[in-house]
């Protein structure tokens, strides 16, 4: 039996931009209650959390999508389309590095839909990569600083 909820834990990617900052905690609060009062208060909807967990859901029987983030919970109607997005990122594969620009190579000479679609996948895997190991970074030296 399938479930019905599906959850991706993408919000820490949100999290790891202050640590990338090296932002202390009340800045971190502040900047986020701004961008909750100006930029998502513009485009997002405030509904009531179901889960109270950090994430990113999709209720597949509803077909209702939205974001839950330190006890607040977000949707607006684009959502559905990010979540497919990250939810085929996340279940990517990875591919070789020979892979990735041989696909790179292709797509400069002909724009072949199903490579350009493997090839955003793989870049967005790895640029993700890249901000959770520059965050962990960041956070060892922020500690060594102390």
């Amino acid at each position: 039996m399938a479930t019905r909820f599906i959850r991706l834990n993408v919000c820490s990617s949100f999290e790891n931009l202050f640590y990338l900052f090296k932002s202390d905690y009340e800045t971190e609060l502040a900047t986020i209650q701004f961008l909750i009062d100006t930029e998502f208060s513009k485009s997002f909807t405030q509904i009531k959390p179901i889960f109270n967990k950090d994430g990113f859901y999709f209720d597949r029987k509803k077909s209702f999508v939205w974001y839950e983030w330190r006890g607040t919970a977000w949707t607006n109607n684009k959502l559905k389309d990010q979540f497919k997005f990250e939810f085929d990122a996340a279940n990517h594969v990875p591919m070789s590095n020979e892979t990735f620009n041989a696909i790179k190579i292709v797509l400069r000479y002909n724009r072949n839909k199903e490579l350009l679609d493997l090839y955003v996948k793989e870049d967005f895997r790895r640029m993700l990569k890249d901000v959770t190991k520059n965050s962990y970074i960041s956070r060892i030296e922020m500690l060594n600083e102390n």
